[in-house]
């Protein structure tokens, strides 16, 4: 890891993902932002796009959380789908 100034090089940052700037005392995550993947990684797996027709097994399968949350709906999951 090398270090100029106190600073991580950005050639540290690409393979350690954090950033440390020790003059202020602060440390930050690097993060690699992906807007669009050629391949799908999960296509091997069986998985296929949620469909309107998907609603009413998947509704029931978040009705049995104790804690739900506003991202386990079927209108989160069908959304993020739609282009």
């Amino acid at each position: 890891m090398s270090v100029v100034n106190g600073l991580l090089s950005p050639r540290s940052l690409a393979h350690h993902g954090t950033y440390r700037d020790r003059r202020i005392g602060i440390q930050a995550v690097v993060e690699e932002t992906v807007t669009f993947m050629d391949e799908d990684p999960f296509s091997g797996l069986g998985l296929r796009p949620v469909e309107l027709a998907d609603r009413a097994v998947l509704n029931s399968c978040f009705a049995s959380l104790n804690e739900p949350l506003s991202d386990y709906t079927f209108a989160q999951l069908y959304l993020a789908e739609q282009p």
